[in-house]
């Protein structure tokens, strides 16, 4: 596990790291994790430090999933949360576009 400081809500989080060299590797992990039936109750966007999805079944971290203003990174964002229950994708992308620099956003189910 690594500590993960995410500047703009300033929360820490001890964090297993998605495999995401990508948003496309983003998206993998993500659905790998899906497949194995892990639960998140929650999740925070950072406009630069990423996405964390926590719950009982750890913390993971996805660098790459930045929540930016638009192209793959947010997508990626829209996706993950949208495949553990957080939201549509579409309403997830127009919520976390918003902001500036120092946005974050929290979802929890």
């Amino acid at each position: 596990m690594q500590e993960v400081r995410l500047r703009n809500s300033g929360k820490t989080f001890n964090v297993i790291k998605a495999f995401d060299k990508s948003t496309y590797g983003a998206v993998a992990s993500a659905k790998i994790l899906l497949s194995q039936r892990k639960t998140f109750s929650s999740a925070t966007v950072d406009r630069f430090d990423g996405l964390v999805l926590a719950g009982s079944d750890g913390n993971w971290h996805f660098a790459t999933a930045i929540c930016g203003y638009s192209g793959n990174g947010p997508v990626a964002t829209a996706v993950i949360l949208e495949l553990f229950g957080f939201g549509k994708k579409d309403d997830v992308l127009r919520t976390i576009s918003s902001g500036g620099d120092s946005a974050t956003f929290s979802f929890s189910k």
